[in-house]
């Protein structure tokens, strides 16, 4: 299975980033592989309690985890992330939004679709 590399500078918004790379390079199916990098100005609904919290300061992520699938015409990016903020607290749950803070790479694997069976 081939892995793309979405190479992402600061300021971008990773959501619309990740919609327009998968759209670009056909990715009906993918998985979240690994990320390198910092994000800032993130909203999550954070795993230890399922409440959103909207953070200013950056976040270093040291894991991302989720899927990319096209239903009906439309994609569903479902993303979840583990890292740290600046002063070494912890945190991880889903990314609803968020900016590039310096520089951010993503790995997403392409899956061929076709080759799954449903049961």
């Amino acid at each position: 299975m081939p892995e793309e590399v979405l190479s992402l500078v600061d300021g971008q918004d990773v959501m619309t980033e990740i919609q327009k790379f998968v759209e670009e390079n056909n990715i009906d199916y993918g998985l979240f592989v690994s990320a390198k990098g910092a994000m800032k100005d993130l909203d999550l609904i954070l795993a230890k309690n399922e409440s959103r919290q909207k953070m200013g300061q950056v976040f270093e992520i040291s894991e991302i985890s989720g899927k990319i699938q096209k239903v009906r015409g439309k994609y569903e990016i479902n993303i979840r992330l583990s890292g740290s903020t600046t002063g070494f607290t912890s945190l991880s749950g889903k990314l609803i939004n968020g900016k590039v803070s310096r520089a951010l790479d993503i790995v997403i694997r392409k899956v061929n679709i076709g080759k799954i069976i449903e049961a």
